[in-house]
């Protein structure tokens, strides 16, 4: 898997992390008696990928991640982008087995890694 999208998917994990600490089910996950804490490490490490990301890339994952918001980097899973389920084109799947750069979803725009 390419670095780059390495940290998107963990970027994402964080992001998703985060969500749970300040979102609304935060309350609700409190009240059942789970400890949140404050995310503060959580939020260091979303700086320190963010920093090692490239820029046109991080802008992507950003604008997407308006739209699709928890599901911004997918995995191709037997031939189709597991975000909107659409097949891909044999030499897309060719482009995303080598795993040399980011590749994207010519369905839904998601940004895609082989599992």
């Amino acid at each position: 898997m390419n670095k780059d999208v390495r940290f998107l998917v963990s970027l994402q994990d964080i992001d998703n992390l985060l969500a749970d600490f300040e979102g609304d089910d935060a309350d609700e996950i409190r009240s059942m008696g789970f400890e949140l804490g404050s995310g503060k490490g959580l939020r260091e490490t979303k700086k320190k990928i963010r920093a090692a990301l490239d820029p046109t890339l991080l802008r992507a994952y950003d604008r997407l991640s308006k739209v699709y918001r928890r599901r911004v980097v997918v995995p191709v899973v037997n031939g189709t982008c597991s975000g909107c389920f659409g097949v891909l084109a044999t030499a897309r799947l060719q482009q995303a087995r080598a795993g040399d750069r980011p590749m994207v979803c010519e369905h839904c725009g998601r940004i895609l890694f082989w599992l």
